[in-house]
């Protein structure tokens, strides 16, 4: 389904930006802003299509067939198509609702709820009405074949963007970008390079889900999709060698494998009974871990496989997400032994005999409920504040709403745990970082409203939830500052530092989207920040074997961050998906089948 919408939304990009050349002196804003600064929230196509676009900074394959239509020396484009495009060129600014009435078929109405605009079309009607007042265009829509065109220059003006022609490009954005600086003309045939890449994406009716890597062999799983099923297989792979398949018993349902312990978990059906197996990649080998009692994958899923304090632990989610449950086991000599139950556990941490852990119970929030449970007698108690709901990201919006988001954060460290917590009776409170006193006694804020922490020595590091910016603040509370002055996201700690991707000044990182931006690493004993990537990373991963990143962009590729800073390409293609082990890194291709690692 994910596929297909991206499908969509993507051909809905390509139709909504066929266009004729637009000067500078239609545009409104300055001529100041370079490509390269602009690049992840441009919409980029050629005229010269071939099925390829670049949206929000990465490269999108459409799959759709929509062809330019010129007339009368204008281009127009499909209406249900356009609103499309101007919500994704900045998600930050609303999205656009296309309404089509069978009764008035010769007109159709934009609405964007968050810009607070209504425009309406009409075929043969050289005028437009925006926000019930009558706008002038040049050239009135018409209909072919049914669907209502649009002259693209006046839907863009009524839609606030800017369109753009440079050297066979297409641009789509809020910014108008200078074709005369050198950050723009340096990005022109790099872009046009990727844009006319012809090849198809290697997995269209089966994807590759990447598990674990031992020495020089890869394991993974291949998931076979027909109309009426899926059939998943477990493969491994020797570098540069073939794909082996190993054989395992009974249904596995390998989309749902867990690795914990250097073992990878997965539930299967033997005999029309539920088992949990485990293959250890060391030998290659898969072994029956645990009969499973009153679960069947089919009714839910395998939701987590962990180790604390050198108990495993296994946690089996019931029915939906709505109105299902789940379930936490000790897996102990060969068998399940339930530990405790929830609507939905998110986080979870060690203290001797008791297991602390948070539920989260979407449909009706309650206060209370980080608990513990006494792994020796089973008894279950709540500690912390009753007023006080935990390990919830509670949002409040401008118009008054309220969202909430799990938060898998919970740390035990002398004598107290650490969560995101906020007074549920409250309406104003957001979440912030509380330590939490096991022995009991009240409890502490340590930081402002923060969506994300992390502890490290005497501090506690988060990300500020008005601000996006990255702080620290004292185990005991006070000495609260900011240590990166702008807005950073996809935060983690690794070896006493903290990695974040910045994106480009004016663009919005909090819309929920994926994006590339500028990788960094923030060394707390050194109190510096170090710029580590290149290319704009859409993604990356940070272990002992050190620190990737993945470039969609104009330049894409596979690359790793050496101990002088530079990146070195791994791979000078596009990169579907990445693993990073203690045994190196694999990765799949998004235009060539098959596995692939590296171990440097």
């Amino acid at each position: 389904m994910k596929k297909t919408a991206l499908a969509v939304l993507a051909a809905a990009l390509w139709a909504g930006t066929a266009l004729a050349p637009a000067s500078a002196a239609d545009s409104k804003a300055p001529a100041s802003t370079s490509l390269k600064q602009a690049f992840d929230r441009t919409v980029i196509l050629p005229y010269d299509f071939q099925q390829k676009v670049f949206i929000r900074g990465s490269k999108t394959d459409l799959y759709l067939d929509y062809k330019l239509v010129q007339r009368d020396s204008r281009v127009f484009v499909p209406i249900r198509l356009l609103g499309y495009l101007a919500g994704e060129v900045n998600r930050s600014g609303g999205t656009w609702e296309t309404k089509w009435d069978a009764k008035r078929p010769n007109e159709v109405v934009l609405t964007n709820a968050a810009l607070k605009k209504t425009i309406r079309f009409a075929v043969g009607s050289r005028s437009m009405d925006v926000n019930g007042k009558a706008v002038s265009i040049d050239v009135a829509p018409y209909k072919v074949n049914g669907t209502i065109l649009l002259p693209l220059r006046s839907a863009s003006d009524a839609l606030d963007k800017e369109i753009q022609w440079l050297d066979g490009l297409i641009l789509i954005g809020d910014d108008k970008i200078d074709p005369k600086l050198a950050d723009t003309r340096s990005l022109i045939e790099p872009i046009k390079r990727q844009l006319a890449d012809k090849r198809t994406r290697a997995e269209v009716e089966s994807s590759t889900g990447l598990l674990a890597r031992s020495g020089n062999t890869s394991y993974y799983y291949r998931a076979f999709y027909t109309a009426s099923s899926t059939s998943e297989m477990l493969y491994r792979q020797k570098d540069g060698g073939k794909p082996v398949r190993i054989e395992l018993a009974g249904q596995p349902v390998l989309s749902q494998a867990k690795v914990a312990d250097g073992k990878i978990y997965f539930p299967t059906v033997v005999g029309g009974k539920p088992e949990l197996h485990a293959l250890d990649p060391v030998t290659g080998k898969a072994a029956k871990a645990a009969s499973v009692s009153d679960w069947k994958p089919s009714d839910g899923w395998l939701e987590a496989v962990f180790k604390l304090e050198g108990q495993l632990f296994v946690n089996l989610h019931s029915g939906d997400n709505t109105m299902g449950s789940e379930t936490l086991y000790r897996l102990d000599g060969g068998t399940l032994q339930k530990v405790v139950g929830g609507k939905s556990l998110m986080a979870y941490a060690r203290a001797g005999d008791r297991l602390l852990y948070t539920d989260f119970r979407f449909m009706s929030m309650q206060p209370g409920n980080l608990k513990q449970v006494d792994l020796k007698t089973g008894k279950v108690s709540s500690i912390g504040d009753a007023a006080f709901t935990y390990g919830i990201n509670r949002t409040l919006s401008e118009g008054g709403g309220v969202s909430y988001a799990s938060n898998a954060k919970l740390v035990v460290k002398d004598g107290s745990a650490y969560s995101l917590g906020y007074e549920e009776a409250d309406q104003t409170a957001t979440s912030a970082v509380y330590r939490i006193p096991l022995a009991g006694g009240a409890q502490t804020k340590l930081t402002p409203p923060a969506s994300d922490f992390w502890l490290e020595g005497a501090s506690v590091y988060y990300v500020d939830r008005a601000t996006g910016k990255l702080g620290q603040a004292g185990l005991s509370g006070g000495a609260v500052r900011i240590l990166v002055d702008r807005p950073v996201f996809d935060v983690r700690m690794h070896g006493g530092s903290l990695y974040y991707r910045v994106l480009p000044t004016g663009t919005d990182a909090r819309d929920g989207y994926a994006q590339a931006g500028d990788l960094y690493r923030y060394d707390l004993a050194a109190g510096r920040e170090t710029k580590l990537s290149d290319q704009p990373a859409l993604s990356y991963e940070v272990g002992p074997k050190g620190v990737y990143y993945v470039s969609n962009g104009y330049e894409p590729g596979l690359y790793k961050v050496g101990a002088d800073g530079k990146s070195m390409a791994i791979v000078r293609d596009n990169v579907a998906s990445t693993l990073l082990t203690d045994s190196g890194i694999v990765y799949t291709l998004t235009y060539k089948s098959g596995v692939f690692a590296s171990g440097s």
